[in-house]
């Protein structure tokens, strides 16, 4: 619903993030770093393109969270503070028909420090689990939907303790949390910690349209 999804983009364009277009096109090698060595899924069913420009552009992505750390990644070296989303499709094979699944996805990192840099303010602090928390919480209020839950929840590219689902009322919303330890080491992030979360839209219209 493209209401919805400008609604979306523009709550959190106003709490400081800044939107991002990736290619639609990756690697099942670079969608396993999301997963600790040893504990990635099967990955091996994806809509492959026949005549590929390169290796790293041989399947349609299905992880939106996995676009958008590449890009934080890219430019981890570059910046003090990076606050990103995307918000696209990805690509999920259907047993039995011929066009995949497109779920439209919301996916959103942070690293670096709280608050930009500025000339006048030395503040060091670094964005954390509950400064997501709080995006999440204010995106959920400006989209209309009410009484969202956070449950602890344990999750292989998060760190234990530090990720949650998010319900509103029985549909699962998405997930949260800080990268796994052993998930960061397959990416070049400078910061200590990096906080992610990843949406599915359809269920945020499904809410939506039920209230």
């Amino acid at each position: 619903d493209l209401a919805l999804e400008t609604g979306v983009r523009n709550a959190l364009v106003r709490m400081g993030l800044q939107e991002v277009i990736n290619y639609r096109l990756t690697s099942p090698e670079r969608e396993r770093l999301l997963y600790p060595t040893g504990q990635e899924p099967g990955l091996s069913e994806y809509i492959g393109l026949k005549n590929p420009l390169s290796p790293e552009k041989a399947v349609m992505r299905r992880s939106l969270l996995s676009s958008v750390l590449d890009t934080l990644e890219n430019n981890a070296r570059l910046r003090d503070r990076l606050a990103i989303f995307e918000i696209g499709p990805v690509f999920v094979p259907r047993p039995d028909e011929i066009l995949p699944d497109e779920p439209q996805k919301l996916a959103i990192a942070l690293t670096g420090l709280r608050l930009p840099p500025a000339w006048d303010r030395k503040d060091t602090a670094k964005f954390d689990f509950y400064d997501l928390k709080g995006i999440i919480e204010g995106l959920l209020d400006q989209v209309h939907i009410q009484q969202a839950r956070f449950i602890p929840a344990s999750h292989p590219s998060y760190h234990p303790g530090m990720c949650a689902e998010v319900y509103a009322g029985e549909t699962l919303l998405g997930v949260l949390g800080e990268l796994h330890p052993q998930v960061k080491e397959h990416y070049d992030f400078m910061a200590p910690a990096v906080l992610a979360a990843e949406f599915d839209l359809r269920a945020f219209l499904q809410v939506t349209a039920s209230q």
